[in-house]
C-alpha cells in the first residue's frame, strides 16, 4: 500500500518535465513491486529513506516504510532543495507516526 502527503502529491502534480514524471513514478512502482528499496537509496535519518534518481537536476524522494510495506511518500525535490527536503520528510514523518499511535498520540 502507498500513502502520499499532501505535499509529495503536489510535488509530482507539479512536477513539469513529463519524462521525469513519468521515471519518478516509475520508480514507485519498483519499490512497490520489490517491497523493498531499489536503486540508488539511502537512509538520512529519523526513519527517512532518500532514493536519488539519476537524471535531470537529480531528483529526489523521500519515503519511509511502515507497517508491513506501508511505503509512505513524504517529499520530492532535487539537489537544490535537498536539505530543506529531508527536513520536512522527516516532520511529515514524526506526524504521520503521532496520528497512527492510539488516540492520536495523546
Amino acid at each position: 500500500m502507498i500513502i502520499e502527503s499532501e505535499k509529495f502529491t503536489a510535488w509530482l502534480k507539479n512536477l513539469r518535465d513529463r519524462q521525469a514524471k513519468v521515471r519518478v513514478i516509475k520508480q514507485i512502482q519498483r519499490i512497490q513491486l520489490a517491497e523493498a528499496f531499489v536503486g540508488d537509496w539511502k537512509p538520512v535519518g529519523g526513519g527517512v529513506i532518500e532514493t536519488r534518481l539519476c537524471f535531470g537536476p537529480g531528483y529526489r524522494i523521500y519515503s519511509a516504510i511502515e507497517d508491513d510495506m506501508v511505503l509512505l511518500l513524504l517529499v520530492g525535490g532535487d539537489k537544490s532543495s535537498q536539505s530543506r527536503d529531508v527536513i520536512e520528510a522527516r516532520r511529515i514523518l514524526k506526524e504521520w507516526r503521532r496520528q497512527q499511535a492510539p488516540h492520536g498520540g495523546k
